[in-house]
């Protein structure tokens, strides 16, 4: 009965946002001859509206799949990047459509890349829900709490800070050694969260989170802004539900957008200050220089700078128009979209002459043109237009449906690998794949989740071995291992 109640659900939800993203495309399509950029407004409120529908009415089976979830997750980035790209819109203007590809029919185009964007994410959305996907997600909280998951949790996070520490001292230059730390940094920030909720009252588990979360933090200081976030999350996702009044809700949600600030101007004097000038990034060095760069009001780190530069990195639908000009009016690139999927797992020492795969490089100087120097910079088209770009329509919906049939599979195979916990633990480091999920390249999409559990499983086997080594509290009275029966319980 559960399982009819979600397709009922789906089906509603799917109808009403599909319905209202369609009006908003007519009328915006109605609109476009207006000299002002009103129906660009029209167009990405509308879809943002769809998307927000999609994610509040579906009958969602547990809080954490509500906010959690691989297509929560999805549904909520989708609707924050339409908001971005609406103030991004009215920040810049007209100065947006210089683009570097010539059309005659450019607000076609643009059209045509959000009915791409919104199909796709739709698709995707609807195949990891209708394929089980919350089958292989994190459990009732109640299925965690034992001793035994509590060692486990403990042991993974000290290995796993240990491990990145570790990365940053004798691991430079690498590229598989960088994403490798990356994922413990990633896997950190879960256990914090696991060991968190597992305390009884509230203030218990926001101490333990504001406790755990410290050093998970200062490690992510150097990376990119996601890495920043995803530390600071289990304290965000403690806090909310401890604060019952709207008010003090939106004091939260204050704080968070304070938060966010200061990750994006730190960030940027990281970027601008140490990677872009080869210099080695010291923590004790860059906390007074970004100090002292914010008390200066530079322009890169000021509030008015970082915020216009955060809401147009998240306005994608400046330049997802391209991908689809250039298939449209000039040729598909399928090798240079999918290609990389097929062969970039191969090991080079069987490979010897296997190309360096740089599809953002490639695709900017495709579009730019290769008499412009873009250096190392790397320029994205999204991933539902980089689908379309590879080869049209067909190509888009399927891509759209492996991609959601895909997650849930890499989420089956982590049951089959560690059970509850790991299962669990690889959902949760799921959540930065997801919050970059639209503007990443096919490659990604396909290689990440795998590169993932192969970085999680032998830190996860290891720290489940020295945890089952402990000393054990003992009774008279032996609990129910609460792992085997969520297993056992589950629907087949």
């Amino acid at each position: 009965m559960k399982h009819i109640a979600l397709k009922r659900s789906l089906l509603g939800t799917t109808g009403r946002a599909t319905v209202l993203f369609s009006v908003t495309l007519i009328l915006a399509f109605l609109l476009r001859e207006d000299t002002s950029i009103l129906w660009v407004y029209v167009l990405l409120i509308g879809s943002g509206l769809s998307g927000m529908v999609f994610w509040l009415r579906f009958a969602w089976p547990e809080r954490t799949t509500r906010y959690l979830s691989f297509a929560a997750c999805v549904l909520i980035v989708f609707v924050l990047t339409r908001v971005f790209s609406v103030i991004d819109w009215y920040l810049q203007g007209d100065a947006l459509w210089k683009w570097p590809i010539f059309t005659a029919h450019p607000e076609a185009a643009f059209l045509k890349a959000e009915l791409v964007t919104v199909l796709g994410t739709f698709l995707v959305v609807i195949t990891w829900i209708s394929t089980g996907g919350f089958l292989y997600f994190i459990p009732p909280i109640e299925s965690l709490r034992s001793q035994k998951t509590r060692a486990i949790l403990v042991v993974n996070y000290i290995i796993s800070i240990a491990i990145v520490i570790l990365m940053r001292l004798f691991g430079q230059g690498l590229e598989f050694i960088r994403m490798f730390g990356v994922t413990m940094n990633y896997l950190a920030a879960a256990c914090v969260f696991f060991l968190a909720i597992q305390r009884k009252t509230g203030a218990a588990k926001l101490k333990d989170a504001v406790v755990l979360t410290l050093p998970v933090f200062v490690l992510s200081l150097s990376g990119m802004k996601e890495g920043m976030i995803v530390a600071l999350l289990p304290i965000l996702l403690v806090a909310l539900p401890m604060m019952r009044g709207i008010g003090h809700r939106m004091t939260v949600m204050a704080g968070v957008l304070v938060l966010i600030f200061f990750v994006t101007t730190f960030s940027n004097f990281v970027r601008f200050s140490y990677w872009d000038q080869g210099r080695e990034f010291s923590l004790a060095s860059a906390i007074p220089g970004y100090i002292d760069a914010l008390s200066a009001a530079e322009d890169r780190v000021n509030r008015k700078g970082a915020f216009r530069q955060f809401a147009s990195r998240a306005n994608a639908s400046a330049f997802q128009p391209w991908a689809i000009v250039w298939a449209d009016e000039k040729q598909l690139e399928p090798e240079m979209m999918f290609s990389p999927i097929f062969t970039v797992l191969i090991p080079r020492i069987f490979w010897p002459e296997k190309p360096v795969y740089r599809t953002g490089w490639e695709y900017g100087k495709m579009i730019f043109g290769p008499k412009i120097d873009t250096g190392d910079t790397s320029v994205g088209s999204g991933l539902f237009p980089s689908f379309y770009l590879g080869g049209g329509w067909l190509a888009l919906v399927l891509g759209s449906i492996a991609s959601g049939i895909f997650i849930v599979g890499t989420q089956r195979l982590s049951a089959m690998m560690g059970g509850t916990l790991f299962i669990s633990l690889f959902s949760y480091t799921l959540i930065p794949y997801a919050l970059k999920f639209n503007e990443s390249w096919p490659v990604a999409v396909f290689v990440a989740p795998v590169l993932t559990l192969a970085y999680l499983y032998p830190v996860y086997w290891i720290a489940k071995a020295v945890a089952g080594r402990l000393p054990q509290k003992r009774n008279g009275y032996r609990r129910p291992d609460p792992e085997r029966q969520w297993l056992e319980d589950r629907p087949s």
